[in-house]
């Protein structure tokens, strides 16, 4: 991931400056895409999860909410 951000000159915009010509500033990177890729996973875990409760219960996953609005 990595190498594909340095080939399409991604920038980054933070209130730290990463250096990614440093080692500290590619360890910077790394560290976040490895956050990323755990947040990402959970979320389709909680996804998958809430989708089985749903079909045991016999809520059906629909376009339209069961939910009323005021």
């Amino acid at each position: 991931m990595y190498s594909t951000i340095l080939c399409n000159n991604v920038k980054f915009f933070s209130e730290k400056d990463f250096d990614t010509e440093l080692t500290s500033g590619k360890l910077n990177i790394q560290i976040l895409e490895v956050i990323t890729e755990f947040q990402r996973n959970t979320n389709v875990e909680n996804v998958k999860i809430g989708t089985n409760q749903r079909a045991r219960k016999g809520n059906g996953m629909t376009a339209r909410s069961s939910a009323t609005t005021c």
